[in-house]
């Protein structure tokens, strides 16, 4: 997947719940 794209899959995610986003963005790092 493109890293823009599961930018906006985060960001999506965090709409509905914040500890989701976090779980996403220590994948991505």
């Amino acid at each position: 997947m493109d890293k823009k794209q599961l930018q906006a899959l985060a960001n999506e995610l965090a709409k509905i719940s914040t500890p989701q986003k976090i779980s996403v963005s220590s994948i991505v790092c």
